[in-house]
């Protein structure tokens, strides 16, 4: 994780959700925007989410792993959410919690949020 409490330059902190790559491949255009306006970039995600921005940004931007729920699609995509509903309240919760403190420790001055409940 880079450090940017020496830089003028506003961090922002990029978060796709993590059930696939649906969500942190259309953030790639956002991260490209947000580093050719000189932001300093983090992304924030799952083991693959991450190794998926390496391989577009490699060392230009800071990562951090952030788990969330998992989810799997299939012919009870809905029941499986519904059932799950009290873990993904508990896993939203815990998620704000780790957002508060990641934003204290990189100085983020925005946070974009694909679809992760818990980072607002």
């Amino acid at each position: 994780m880079k450090d940017n409490t020496k830089t003028d330059r506003p961090a922002v902190l990029v978060c796709p959700l993590s059930w696939g790559l649906g969500h942190a491949s259309r953030c790639i255009p956002v991260v490209r925007m947000l580093l050719k306006k000189k932001c300093v970039v983090y992304i924030g995600g799952s083991e693959e989410v991450i190794a998926l921005m390496k391989s577009e940004f490699g060392k230009e931007i800071g990562y951090m792993k952030f788990d969330g729920m998992t989810m799997k699609y299939g012919k009870r995509t809905f029941m499986n959410m519904v059932l799950r509903t009290p873990q993904f309240i508990f896993s939203s919760v815990k998620e704000h919690c780790k957002l508060k403190k990641t934003i204290r420790s990189t100085g983020a001055k925005a946070v974009i949020s694909d679809n992760r409940y818990g980072l607002w």
